[in-house]
């Protein structure tokens, strides 16, 4: 029987985590792929491609949970949260 998944663990392929301030992400995603995004921090944050064109999420504080696709052309996606300037992450679209 597999050990149950801890807190702290990794998000799943499908999923980016937001926690302490900071994005985890996963390692590549398929074009096109749906993306679930949890924030688990209080305040609100978004998931905004720096771009600004692609995509731009906000996720509500305190458990929230928004979708959003993948961009469909293969790629490495610089994003940001547009309410917190030193929270920066990467797409990869493979």
């Amino acid at each position: 029987m597999p050990a149950p998944e801890s807190p702290g663990a990794q998000p799943s392929e499908s999923q980016i985590v937001i926690s302490n301030m900071a994005y985890t992400v996963p390692t590549s995603v398929r074009p096109g792929q749906q993306l679930t995004i949890v924030n688990r921090d209080d305040p609100n944050h978004t998931v905004t491609a720096d771009d600004n064109s692609l995509f731009d999420t906000r996720i509500s504080g305190g458990g929230g949970i928004k979708s959003f696709t993948a961009p469909t052309t293969p790629g490495t996606y610089p994003f940001h949260c547009k309410y917190h300037a030193n929270m920066h992450g990467m797409l990869t679209v493979e």
